[in-house]
């Protein structure tokens, strides 16, 4: 379904990102300034339909470097524990 790094990189049919692009916890510098997270991550992954069968998306994380919360698309984990 994906590409090797060695072939041609095709596009995904989703990417499931995080609900928030700012920080959540309120005692968070960033958010109260309403600047966004960073430093994206983005994997690969398979999602299993029922119509269309296995079909290649993407997942992305972000993190804010002030809390160090790194937020997914349905939950986030603060200092090793996970929400």
């Amino acid at each position: 379904m994906f590409a090797t790094e060695h072939d041609k990189i095709e596009p995904a049919l989703y990417d499931f990102l995080p609900p928030t692009c700012i920080c959540l916890e309120s005692r968070c510098n960033l958010a109260s300034e309403g600047r966004g997270l960073m430093e994206p991550i983005q994997h690969q992954a398979t999602l299993f339909t029922k119509d269309h069968g296995p079909v290649p998306v993407y997942t992305t994380s972000y993190n804010c470097h002030n809390c160090n919360i790194w937020y997914y698309h349905n939950y986030y984990v603060h200092g090793g524990a996970t929400m």
